[in-house]
């Protein structure tokens, strides 16, 4: 592709790329958008897609000021 080309893959295409020949380095920009119900079909480092546990506001700010005191604790 030229220089300043942009290319577009669906997430579950296979790519690849040949080894730059040239003298000039090769610069990339992946980024990567996949839906939640699409998990890796194997175990691999990329997480599987695990719905989160919707918290009140209550219980977030307790868990918050109760991290927050131990911390005050181990700095005084």
């Amino acid at each position: 592709m030229p220089p300043g080309a942009a290319i577009f893959f669906h997430g579950n295409t296979l790519h690849r790329s040949d080894m730059n020949a040239s003298d000039n380095p090769r610069w990339s920009l992946i980024c990567c958008y996949n839906a939640a119900r699409n998990d890796p079909y194997k175990e691999h480092h990329h997480p599987c897609y695990t719905p989160l546990e919707v918290w009140p506001d209550e219980r977030v700010l307790e868990v918050a000021r109760r991290e927050w005191s131990a911390m005050e604790a181990l700095s005084s």
